[in-house]
């Protein structure tokens, strides 16, 4: 072969890979980000809140993600609808691109759906926004509804800000989420689990708090950005030793 290392972002993509690639010519790198400043959150949820209108004491399940078919946007509108008859204060705010070419025939199918469930009012959508840390401070309970992932790095950006998560057990994202452990996951396409989930998260605040603290510690021994470059370096003094 001319290639003589392949680098995968996760355990699954390596497995679902187009051809056999050998434990001798692969590897796994995680990716890493830097670790979010607990002060950030406090200082910017009320702020965001006033914003989008949402007042300080409603719930506020978020999911960062573009509006494309990729990302399960029908189960969460399932989910949601079972949630709001136990719970209807809370509120559903959704961050990502929904007004390009390729995503503004699909947005419009999916308040087709809210208005078939009756949910309309409960959602907020941004659009894409650049204050991603801003957001993810403001919300109780971040989702992730998807149908495939590679290792989403958005999981990484809640959990590094304390958020528990929950999402769909698909792919690469179970490397990442451990059920009970570092978050919740659901199967694909299940709304009554996820909204199980999320009901759950919502009642249950210690439980909510004692994730998020497993997922922020997660971030910061195997998913830091130090993590990640010591990472690289290995890969490429494996390369060049060869």
């Amino acid at each position: 072969w001319p290639v003589r290392c392949f680098v995968f972002v996760s355990r699954n993509t390596w497995e679902h890979f187009g051809f056999r690639v050998p434990p001798s010519r692969g590897l796994v790198v995680y990716d890493g980000i830097d670790g979010a400043p607990a002060a950030l959150d406090a200082d910017d949820a009320a702020s965001v809140r006033r914003e989008l209108g949402i007042a300080p004491d409603v719930p506020l399940i978020g999911m960062i993600a573009r509006v494309a078919p990729q990302k399960d946007y029908p189960t969460l509108v399932r989910a949601a609808a079972r949630l709001l008859a136990d719970y209807p204060g809370a509120r559903f705010l959704v961050v990502g691109d929904n007004s390009s070419d390729a995503n503004r025939e699909h947005y419009a199918s999916v308040r087709t759906m809210l208005g078939e469930y009756g949910v309309s009012d409960a959602f907020v959508f941004t659009g894409q926004r650049r204050d991603v840390p801003r957001i993810l401070g403001a919300l109780d309970v971040f989702v992730l509804s998807t149908h495939q992932e590679g290792l989403p790095l958005v999981i990484l950006e809640a959990m590094s800000h304390g958020k528990p998560i929950v999402a769909t057990e698909v792919d690469g994202i179970p490397e990442m989420v451990t059920h009970e452990e570092t978050g919740l996951l659901f199967p694909h396409g299940d709304d009554q689990q996820l909204a199980v989930q999320i009901l759950g998260l919502l009642r249950d605040r210690a439980k909510a708090e004692r994730l998020g603290s497993a997922g922020r510690h997660l971030v910061r021994t195997r998913f830091s950005a130090e993590r990640f470059a010591t990472s690289m370096n290995e890969v490429y003094s494996r390369l060049l030793d060869a």
